[in-house]
C-alpha cells in the first residue's frame, strides 16, 4: 500500500460515493462499509493463552462471538455488534508466526462497520464510532477501505458506459478494465484521494464493477471501492 492511510481517509470517498447516490433518483443504496486493518509485526502476544485472554474482552463487553479457532499455529477470532442504529459492527483478530522468526508472533486486526441506511452517512454517528473503535483497538496505522453498493434501475443497457459514467462522475481516470458478458470491472485513480495501491506499474484507488441481474427488469448491482473492493462482487 502506497501514500497516506489515516484513519479519517474514509470521509471523503464515503460521501462522494454517497452523494452520487443521492443525486440519481434511479439508485437505491443497498449497503456502504468501511474497513480498517492493520498488520502488527512481533507483537505482544506470546501464546495461545495470551491471545485467547485478549479477544475475551470483547465477548465480555456484549459483543457476538462468532469464531475462536485456536488450532494449530494460527488463531483467528470474530465477534460482531448489531447496533440500536441498525449499523453492524465486526471485529476479526488473527495471530500467527511471524516470518524469518523462531518465536515471534505477528497480529492482523480488521474492525469493520457496515450499514444500509444512507442518513448516518451524513451525520456524526459514523465519524464518531471509527474514532472509538480506532482507539480502542489502538489503530495507529490501519489502512482504510470504503464501499458502497447500489442497485441501479436505469435505462442505459451498455454497463461499460454504465462504468465509466461513474468513473468520470468521481473525478477519476481509468487504469484498466475487465470484461465479460455481464459483468465488468474497472480500477481508476483520483488523484485528490491520499491512498492507492500500484497495478501494472501505475496508481489506482478506485474500482468499480458493475454484474447485470439476471431477472427481467432488475436491473444492474454496482460495486463501488478505495482504493479496491474487498468484498465479492
Amino acid at each position: 500500500m502506497q501514500g497516506a492511510n489515516e484513519v479519517q481517509s474514509y470521509q471523503q470517498p464515503l460521501n462522494e460515493f454517497y452523494q452520487l447516490v443521492l443525486n440519481n433518483e434511479e439508485m437505491k443504496l443497498n449497503e456502504w462499509r468501511i474497513r480498517l486493518r492493520e498488520e502488527r509485526l512481533n507483537s505482544t502476544l506470546t501464546n495461545e493463552d495470551a491471545f485467547v485472554s485478549y479477544v475475551s474482552e470483547w465477548k465480555e463487553s456484549g459483543w457476538e462471538q462468532k469464531a475462536l479457532i485456536t488450532d494449530g499455529t494460527e488463531w483467528k477470532a470474530h465477534f460482531t455488534y448489531d447496533r440500536p442504529d441498525g449499523i453492524t459492527e465486526s471485529i476479526q483478530f488473527f495471530a500467527y508466526p511471524t516470518p524469518n522468526m523462531k518465536n515471534g508472533l505477528s497480529q492482523l486486526i480488521t474492525y469493520e462497520v457496515l450499514g444500509t441506511n444512507g442518513s448516518v452517512v451524513e451525520s456524526n454517528i459514523v465519524d464518531e464510532l471509527v474514532e472509538e473503535r480506532s482507539r480502542d483497538l489502538e489503530l495507529h496505522d490501519a489502512t482504510t477501505y470504503v464501499q458502497i453498493q447500489v442497485s441501479d434501475r436505469s435505462n442505459m443497457n451498455d454497463i461499460e458506459k454504465k462504468a465509466t459514467k461513474w468513473i468520470q462522475q468521481l473525478s477519476a481516470e481509468p487504469v484498466e478494465a475487465l470484461k465479460e458478458d455481464s459483468f465488468v470491472s474497472y480500477s481508476a485513480y483520483n488523484p485528490d484521494w491520499n491512498s492507492f495501491i500500484e497495478t501494472n506499474g501505475q496508481r489506482m484507488n478506485i474500482q468499480v464493477a458493475i454484474r447485470e441481474n439476471q431477472r427481467l427488469g432488475a436491473g444492474t448491482t454496482v460495486t463501488i471501492g478505495t482504493p479496491i473492493i474487498t468484498t465479492e462482487y
